[in-house]
């Protein structure tokens, strides 16, 4: 028995009896001890980047003045950063689906319904699809099934200005100096880069997805996974407390949990230069 409440993924439209459930548009099943079909998560995110920089002038010189004397650039100083990284898409791989919810109790599936299992398929009417979605996620479409993308890992640019300071000493106190030395300016930098790519899977455990290829489809096992936004009815179910928090993903070796719900970049850059204005020390 199928009952009424179950919800199935569709390799196709599904057939009358069967709602379509649009929440699903671009959204991805997940796994969860409670009901109620509560919706969240975003498609990209951003991060923050701040410290101190290191000590500057390692700059060799900032040119030449009016007399061909060398400008050298201040004397070490750092200076406090903090920026927002530009948007990354986050979407891992996955193949589309439509979902739909049992509007009444049947005794068999029907074509193209699509469901998940640790094992394979014993019964003829079933294909095991696994193997042409390999490590893909199920994503929920309303028109069309069939459609991959998603990517592993992703990495952010970034761009900002550095807080203001100055250099820790006058260089006009110089004393002896034969060229022109920068003078203790109030500045900033400017800084850009791209930090390093960083995995983005989210938790996961592996399943199998098998395909009916023609009406009617028969379940002989009771391993087939279900998905419920309600309690379901006893006896047909036990929710398998694995998929907390985890998302269904295709793989021949099945019940292997994986992916992260975080994770973090590298970075690093270097500033702009910075001439300040000079003054002259004529050797005194």
């Amino acid at each position: 028995m199928v009952p009424a409440g179950t919800i199935l993924m569709f390799d196709g439209p599904p057939p009358p009896g069967w709602q379509i459930l649009t929440d699903f548009q671009d959204r991805f099943p997940r796994g969860t001890t409670t009901f109620g079909g509560a919706t969240g998560g975003t498609t990209s995110h951003t991060h923050t980047i701040s410290g101190t920089t290191s000590s500057g002038s390692t700059i060799p010189n900032c040119g030449s003045d009016y007399y061909s004397n060398i400008i050298y650039a201040m004397d070490p100083h750092t200076h406090d950063y903090f920026t927002t990284t530009d948007p990354a898409d986050h979407i891992p791989p996955y193949r589309t689906f439509i979902f739909a919810k049992a509007l009444y109790n049947f005794g068999y599936l029907p074509q193209n319904a699509v469901v998940m299992s640790y094992y394979p398929p014993t019964r003829p009417e079933w294909t095991d699809i696994t193997s042409t979605m390999m490590d893909r996620f199920p994503r929920g479409h309303n028109t069309t099934p069939g459609l991959t993308g998603g990517t592993t890992s992703h990495s952010h640019t970034y761009s900002g200005t550095t807080t203001t300071n100055t250099s820790s000493s006058y260089d006009v106190y110089d004393v002896g100096s034969t060229y022109e030395t920068p003078f203790n300016d109030m500045h900033s930098h400017t800084f850009s880069g791209t930090t390093s790519t960083a995995d983005h899977i989210p938790p996961y455990r592996t399943v199998r997805f098998w395909k009916a290829t023609s009406t009617p489809a028969y379940i002989d096992s009771c391993r087939v996974i279900y998905m419920y936004d309600t309690l379901p009815p006893c006896p047909y179910i036990i929710v398998d407390p694995s998929f907390n928090g985890r998302f269904p993903r295709a793989n021949t070796t099945t019940g292997v949990n994986g992916g992260s719900s975080t994770h973090s970049h590298s970075y690093s850059f270097t500033t702009s230069t910075y001439c300040a204005s000079s003054v002259w020390t004529s050797g005194l």
